[in-house]
């Protein structure tokens, strides 16, 4: 999928503050559902690595009740940030430390600062200029990201045994 946004020059030459808002909401709403896609990156590979790699260790596979344990980890308590740490405790990510830890920062910035404000009471054009410019720097840097950590493998740091590859785009949900 290959979207356009509108560059600074493009959205400030909207003709209301109306069509400038839809332009941020479409742009926000992206960049959220990318994180989000990177979030199940993240989980997915996590959980995929304590189910094989962790159960195969120990010469048998998970039971269903330490399926369910590692299932309901992921889904009810694991936030952007613990995710990060745990993958990089697991693997090998000295490279991309600075990267994830980026990643981390633009997540919480789109997810709790922007959810803060009353968008709809955004009452001048260069606010909302500004906001719309950090959003298109969010969308740059996630593309950046994309770029960085596509189709790499990530090797345990316990014995580098045991490789995960990052494939595709997080906004493609699908694996090249």
């Amino acid at each position: 999928m290959d979207l356009k946004f509108l560059n600074h020059e493009g959205f400030k030459n909207l003709k209301s503050g109306k069509e400038q808002l839809k332009e941020i909401f479409f742009l926000y709403g992206f960049c959220i559902s990318r994180v989000a896609i990177m979030d199940d990156y993240f989980i997915t590979m996590l959980k995929f690595n304590k189910i094989e790699f962790e159960g195969t260790q120990q010469g048998k596979a998970l039971t269903q009740e330490q399926s369910h344990k590692i299932e309901a980890h992921y889904s009810t308590k694991a936030t952007m940030g613990m995710l990060i740490n745990e993958f990089n405790e697991k693997f090998d990510t000295d490279k991309f430390e600075d990267l994830f830890s980026e990643l981390l920062r633009v997540r919480n910035l789109i997810v709790h600062s922007y959810m803060k404000l009353n968008w709809l009471q955004l009452p001048t054009e260069n606010l909302r200029i500004e906001i719309y410019d950090d959003l298109l720097g969010v969308f740059y840097f996630l593309n950046k990201f994309d770029e960085e950590v596509k189709n790499k493998s990530f090797f345990t740091r316990k014995n580098n045994a045991f490789g995960i590859r990052w494939t595709g785009k997080s906004q493609d949900k699908k694996s090249n």
